[in-house]
């Protein structure tokens, strides 16, 4: 194989170039639109799409509840440890939206 194979082959293939692509133009949007906005503005709607990651990626729920669990062993019950893991990854989705704008 000639490097450029490798180099080609290495690079992932037609759908996986796509999808980065794709990723690239939506952060592209996304900074345009928060960069017109103001700061608390762009960090509401970073809440708000922290919430919605609550409801859709139950992964990063569980890993966040898990950490709390670990965290805070032994102080607080399951229903506030639970309040505080929606409530860490609400703020996490602010943070990271205003960080791109």
């Amino acid at each position: 194989m000639t490097k450029r194979a490798v180099a080609r082959k290495s690079s992932g293939s037609f759908i996986t170039r796509l999808k980065w692509r794709g990723e690239w133009l939506a952060y592209i949007c996304l900074e345009s639109i928060a960069s017109y906005l103001s700061g608390w503005l762009v960090f509401k709607i970073g809440e708000i799409m922290g919430a919605i990651a609550w409801y859709f990626i139950p992964i990063r729920r569980r890993t966040v509840l898990r950490n709390l669990r670990i965290a805070f062993y032994d102080d607080y019950d399951l229903p506030t440890l639970r309040r505080m893991a929606r409530r860490t990854i609400i703020r996490s989705g602010g943070n990271l939206f205003s960080a791109v704008g």
